[in-house]
């Protein structure tokens, strides 16, 4: 088997090449053989390369698993001599580990290249170095140079600094929103946050997606990536998708919410309970309503249409969750005038509803005389 390449002025290439023919001697010997042996060739630019890989034995075609292989690498100068460093980009290593690579890529893999910590040029020896990689190993999170030597003469590489980035094993992502149900004209406000995770990316997808720019907040320890509609408008109705996407491993979460914009307010109510109740004398009695409402509305309780006497009654009214409430009343030991009609009206500035209760108070039974006879 015969493999070539042709180099290409201007570029910088590390080229790996693993051989598919896999030849085994019944006498378990190593029978492949590559030409030339070298385990690394320099070559000029537009320079040609050839590989020979041959054996002189019966040739039997194994798996992977099973073979023997010998591999190459060719190493391809880059702008010529006057390129010592080849340039890679920004200067920025963002560590997920304790060790990673400095991009100290040479042009000619003869050159003598050291490493250094920028600050005191401290020379780090802890490394590993390959003219096609640069040095790998543990790494400060500081700025480091290289220094690339031919003899007398000497020059130094860019700047490049390393940053180490936190990425958890399980990314954390909330999506919230303001309110999943509003009236047009009220604020939404939808929030996607991720949490202890430095290197994110956020895609949004919502109605009028065109129209509306999200924006960015870095906290500590968190980013928030939100959606700030000021005046909602019922096209923004719809189902809001927030993706997450982890840029060292790729690893993308996803989460959506649906919020309902109102053109008008709602009120709707129903009794938890029995609405006529029959109750003795200094018993406790309650009467409770479930409401689901927006925007948020006010109760009001009467009694035969007269404001409920608040001496012996206790009234509550909890907001349980989005549009949802409960609202309770309480008579403490009712008496016998407290028997009647108990109303639970409940209003905001579109609509209003209401549920009537009957309350009857019945007096003990008591002994008005005895019969002493046989």
């Amino acid at each position: 088997m015969m493999a070539s390449t042709r180099g290409q002025t201007g570029s910088l290439n590390l080229l790996h090449f693993l051989f598919g023919v896999f030849l085994v001697c019944p006498e378990g010997d190593v029978c492949l053989e590559l030409q030339p042996s070298a385990p690394e060739v320099l070559l000029n630019s537009n320079s040609n390369f050839t590989v020979v890989c041959s054996g002189w034995s019966q040739v039997t075609w194994q798996l992977p698993q099973d073979s023997q292989s010998r591999e190459i690498d060719i190493f391809i100068p880059g702008q010529g001599p006057d390129e010592w460093f080849v340039p890679l980009g920004p200067g920025v290593v963002m560590k997920e580990a304790e060790e990673d690579t400095i991009p100290c890529v040479v042009s000619d893999p003869r050159l003598n290249v050291s490493l250094y910590e920028r600050p005191g040029r401290m020379p780090i020896t802890r490394t590993t170095y390959e003219p096609g990689r640069g040095f790998t190993g543990r790494l400060n999170d500081t700025s480091y140079v290289c220094l690339a030597a031919r003899g007398a003469e000497e020059r130094e590489s860019q700047v490049y600094y390393v940053f180490s980035v936190v990425v958890p094993k399980v990314m954390e992502v909330d999506l919230t929103v303001s309110s999943s149900v509003l009236k047009q004209g009220e604020v939404l406000t939808v929030n996607c946050t991720v949490k202890d995770t430095e290197m994110v990316f956020f895609s949004w997808d919502f109605p009028r997606r065109q129209e509306v720019e999200p924006l960015t907040d870095f906290l500590p320890n968190r980013i928030r990536s939100f959606v700030n509609i000021s005046t909602a408008t019922v096209a923004d109705s719809g189902v809001y998708v927030c993706a997450v996407q982890e840029t060292m491993q790729g690893r993308t979460v996803t989460k959506n919410i649906t919020v309902t914009v109102l053109d008008r307010g709602y009120v709707y109510l129903w009794p938890s309970g029995e609405p006529n109740v029959s109750s003795l004398l200094h018993h406790t009695v309650e009467f409770s309503v479930e409401i689901d409402a927006h925007p948020a509305p006010t109760v009001l309780w009467t009694k035969d249409n007269q404001t409920v006497a608040t001496e012996t009654t206790s009234i509550s009214t909890t907001h349980l969750t989005g549009s949802r409430y409960v609202s309770t009343l309480m008579l403490v030991r009712v008496q016998m005038d407290q028997t009647g009609n108990y109303m639970a009206a409940v209003s905001n500035d579109d609509d209003s509803d209401e549920v009537v209760f009957n309350l009857e108070v019945k007096a003990p039974p008591r002994i008005t005389s005895l019969d002493g006879g046989r």
